[in-house]
């Protein structure tokens, strides 16, 4: 044997080996490898269902938007709606204060025409009445009027001083 290398413990060295490779493939290789695409397929299933939660996610957020865009429309309809029943009510409202106002005028109106009336009877009355007075007074003193009417004046003429 030349340089002291013997064959047969190199043929063993590399039936040892091949043992040692077979059993670790089989007992580390082989778990690790499933471990691990276990695993991958995992982290790809996570990250699918991640895509998948976002699309939906957008598909909500558009509908959303959508919704928000159709309230907010809905919303300047009612809107709009209220401000012109507010100012038809104002229209109605102002109307019917003028309709009052001017019921009110025509009944004052109405009423002081009426107290003109009575007042102007009360007056007539009473100017029937001093008018008769007057006549009753001038027949019982048995005078003529038109000279106590003269008579009445020259004394106002001599009463009132000259200026």
């Amino acid at each position: 044997m030349p340089l002291n290398i013997d064959f047969r413990q190199i043929c063993l060295h590399m039936l040892n080996f091949v043992i040692l490779f077979g059993g670790l493939y089989f007992l580390l290789y082989k778990p690790v490898s499933d471990f691990m695409e276990k695993r991958r397929k995992h982290y790809e299933d996570m990250a699918r269902e991640t895509e998948e939660n976002l699309s939906n996610a957008r598909a909500f957020k558009s509908e959303y938007d959508a919704k928000l865009g159709l309230a907010e429309v809905e919303a300047e309809s009612i809107k709009d709606k209220a401000r012109a029943e507010a100012v038809k009510e104002a229209k109605r409202s102002r109307e019917q204060a003028e309709r009052e106002a001017e019921a009110i005028l025509e009944n004052a109106r109405a009423d002081a025409e009426a107290e003109k009336g009575r007042m102007l009877n009360a007056a007539r009355e009473e100017i029937e009445d001093i008018v008769s007075d007057v006549a009753r007074k001038v027949l019982t003193q048995g005078k003529d009027p038109i000279d106590q009417f003269l008579a009445s004046v020259e004394r106002e003429e001599r009463d009132e001083p000259r200026s």
